[in-house]
């Protein structure tokens, strides 16, 4: 994917890895499953992906 910019400050982009890296995360994306469980909590967007990352980037450092 390249760079995108939202035209509107309402848009929240997420994203599995830094710029110009590929995920090499085979089958099952670990960037995904822990976002799919994080949705179901009830708090800010940028709290969740703020957690996302912290899941993720705990597990694979």
């Amino acid at each position: 994917m390249g760079q995108v910019t939202p035209s509107s400050r309402q848009v929240v982009i997420g994203f599995a890895t830094s710029a110009g890296d590929t995920a090499d995360d085979g089958n099952m994306s670990p960037y995904g499953f822990v976002l799919a469980n994080r949705l179901k909590e009830s708090d800010d967007i940028r709290n969740v992906l703020g957690k996302v990352a912290e899941d993720v980037s705990g597990k694979y450092k």
